[in-house]
């Protein structure tokens, strides 16, 4: 009697394996528009550009703006400024082969930034007017390390907004459509900078910063 249930038993598991061995595997589940935008996110949180790039329709468009130049410090300025950045509350709606996310981005302040450096520099100018006019190089490396320091301070400024991504399924998989004129987006993405783009413009700051340079030359 033992022996035949141990053979019942062989059979048993015999069969299971079979079965087993018969099921095709499921194929992987695509990610969802939110997962993707999610990724896409965590890429610019850490620093990894080029795989940013995977998660947008042109990928050009990714490579370009962060591109290693020989003289650019963008890369640079870019991993320091989205290492603090953080979202929430992401919510999608699909129509077909098109989706929408909105999602509360939270990062560095880079419009407040942007405005502070511009005032101080404009100051230092303005008190040295009398002095020899510096170098574009030296000015612009000043320039360049005030932001970075701003940046990675740890109390820089920060800046919620909720921006939306939109996105096409392409090859089954869906894509990030980035486009320079979304400014409500990029606002987003860098901390309020075209707040602060128009505002310089809209203003007398514009016309100071001129003034600022044409005292240079009238004390030559």
């Amino acid at each position: 009697m033992k022996k035949l249930c141990c053979v019942l038993l062989t059979f048993s598991l015999l069969f299971m394996l079979a079965g087993c061995s018969n099921s095709s595997p499921e194929p992987p589940k695509k990610p969802s528009p939110k997962e993707v935008v999610a990724s896409f996110l965590d890429c610019l949180k850490n620093g990894d550009f080029a795989q940013v790039a995977d998660y947008v329709e042109d990928p050009s468009s990714i490579e370009e703006a962060f591109a290693d130049g020989e003289d650019s410090n963008i890369p640079a300025l870019a991993r320091d400024l989205f290492s603090k950045l953080t979202y929430a509350n992401a919510a999608e709606s699909i129509d077909g082969d098109n989706a929408e996310v909105k999602i509360d981005i939270t990062t560095v302040a880079f419009g407040d930034i942007m405005q502070s450096v511009f005032m101080e520099a404009m100051t230092a100018v303005f008190s040295n007017m009398t002095s020899e006019e510096p170098e574009d190089e030296d000015f612009e490396a000043a320039i360049e390390k005030m932001v970075a320091d701003k940046i990675k301070a740890a109390d820089a400024p920060m800046n919620t907004s909720n921006a939306t991504f939109s996105l096409k399924k392409i090859d089954s998989a869906w894509k990030i459509s980035m486009d320079e004129n979304d400014e409500e987006l990029l606002n987003a993405l860098f901390g309020g900078m075209n707040d602060f783009l128009e505002g310089f413009d809209d203003s007398d700051m514009s016309d100071a910063f001129g003034d600022m340079f044409n005292g240079f030359d009238e004390e030559e």
